[in-house]
């Protein structure tokens, strides 16, 4: 807000109007109707004082640990149980990684790249682990996937005072840990007769197997994993 001096056209005050999302829209001149400076002076004050007022409540910042408790509530309940056991092993290392009373906004790069380092070396882990060794890019990028889904949960989820819980996602822009693509031999259709062969020999689940990873592409953990 400024306050501007027309001489004999009086003073005029001068502010933007804010949109509904509070962001500034517009600017706006009006006439204080005198040319006074002490009470145009006051006026500007009562008007500054009325605007005050009228501004939303600012953020309360929320700790990581109480985000994952409002997140564990109304989205890891929903999982699959072994789902629901990952996700509170990885809130559990993430405090401790970072630190439970931590606002998330204040988390920047520095602190995530930290983390890949630490847990690609084994230094930090999910708490029942009780031989520490050097994990891969996938299970990183699992982990820091769980913890941006965490923080867009929080840029959506109200907090019952007309705001959200979070700002911002910090993890937003940052790049994931991931595997180069790995090479993927082909066999020649004589090769795969052969194979098919040798495998019908151990017995149908083997022939099986190598029907499904050559008809659908799937690796042979997957196709394991199956029902």
């Amino acid at each position: 807000m400024n306050l501007f001096d027309r001489g004999e056209r009086g003073l005029y005050l001068e502010f933007r109007e804010r949109t509904r999302g509070g962001q500034p829209g517009r600017r706006v001149r009006v006439s204080l109707g005198c040319i006074d400076r002490d009470e145009a002076k006051a006026k500007a004050d009562e008007l500054a004082l009325e605007f005050r007022k009228q501004e939303p409540a600012k953020h309360e910042p929320i700790t990581l640990r109480r985000l994952f408790d409002i997140y564990e509530s109304e989205e890891t309940t929903k999982k699959a149980p072994s789902t629901q056991a990952h996700d509170r092993r990885c809130f559990e290392m993430f405090c401790r990684a970072f630190g439970g009373n931590v606002d998330p906004v204040d988390l920047s790069v520095r602190e995530f790249n930290r983390f890949i380092a630490d847990r690609r070396a084994g230094r930090i882990a999910p708490v029942k682990v009780e031989t520490r060794r050097t994990v891969g890019n996938r299970i990183i990028h699992s982990d820091l996937s769980l913890l941006s889904a965490v923080f867009n949960f929080g840029t959506r989820a109200g907090d019952g005072k007309g705001g959200v819980l979070l700002e911002r996602n910090p993890l937003k822009g940052l790049p994931m840990p991931n595997n180069e693509s790995p090479a993927r031999p082909s066999l020649t259709e004589a090769q795969y007769a052969d194979v098919r062969k040798a495998a019908a020999s151990i017995g149908s689940w083997a022939e099986l197997m190598v029907v499904l990873a050559h008809e659908t592409g799937h690796r042979a953990g997957s196709v394991r994993q199956l029902r």
